[in-house]
């Protein structure tokens, strides 16, 4: 059996991966994390 995950949940945790490499690569990373918390 395999462990399926709820295409809303991995797309929202695809995200947020994506999110973190993106303020890894971003020199003004503070601002963008910032954003994300607001959300």
């Amino acid at each position: 059996m395999e462990f399926q995950i709820s295409p809303i949940l991995f797309n929202k945790f695809n995200l947020v991966f994506l999110c973190q490499i993106f303020v890894l690569e971003t020199k003004s990373g503070e601002v963008f994390s910032n954003l994300l918390l607001l959300v």
